[in-house]
């Protein structure tokens, strides 16, 4: 499983957008956001194991359901789950129009409604507060059964492409725009996780501008 889920995040060619910090690999990603959604979706099922994953996954943060229906259509049983109830409305909505199977709950990702070890793998975006995000963590350890695999995609940082090409070019210090994420307190909510692997991704945007790029972190975690 660690071997799958490590060829997954980095099956894609690499490529040098700024080198390497540790053990993380910079590589360029692609300018669209539903290709990214497509990406990240695509990378948890083949860590899955593709087609021979037969267990339930949870979407944690399903927003309006486009990844979900992504792995509905790929025969994957599961269930989104979101604290907005406009945004589990147009989810099941989607599903339907899709004539897809995926089942959707509104609760808050802090007290989920679901069984301690009720689900086999789980699939998240996070846009949390820095404070909630040891209480979500406990939550996904506490659903997710022993050996189960979590794969969670978090907004890092977003860079100015003009101004990091003039700190490339010695002309200014800084390209942050915004930093979406302490990672820190991430990793150090991670007891009773095993890191399988983790990796940055950066996607273009243009609107609005300037034109910027985000910067991606992708982490596999088992349950020990």
């Amino acid at each position: 499983m660690q071997r799958r889920s490590e060829r997954a995040l980095r099956k894609r060619k690499k490529a040098n957008v700024g080198g390497t910090r540790g053990s993380f690999t910079h590589r360029r990603g692609i300018s669209l956001w539903r290709g990214k959604t497509s990406m990240f979706t695509d990378e948890f099922y083949e860590a899955l194991g593709g087609p021979e994953f037969s267990g339930i996954v949870l979407h944690l943060g399903c927003q309006d359901g486009v990844e979900t229906v992504r792995l509905a259509s790929r025969g994957v049983r599961v269930v989104g789950v979101d604290d907005s109830r406009d945004a589990v409305a147009n989810a099941r909505l989607r599903a339907l129009r899709s004539r897809r199977t995926a089942r959707f709950d509104v609760a808050s990702m802090t007290n989920l409604p679901y069984k301690d070890a009720a689900f086999d793998a789980l699939f998240s975006k996070f846009k949390l507060e820095r404070q909630s995000i040891p209480k979500v963590m406990a939550e996904v350890r506490r659903v997710l059964k022993s050996g189960g695999i979590a794969f969670i995609v978090m907004g890092y940082r977003s860079i100015d492409v003009k101004r990091e090409r003039a700190v490339n070019q010695g002309f200014s210090k800084d390209p942050l725009i915004r930093q979406h994420f302490d990672l820190q307190v991430f990793e150090d909510s991670l007891d009773g996780f095993n890191v399988l692997a983790k990796d940055f991704f950066e996607t273009f945007a243009f609107k609005p501008l300037p034109p910027h790029k985000h910067v991606d972190v992708a982490y596999v975690l088992q349950k020990v």
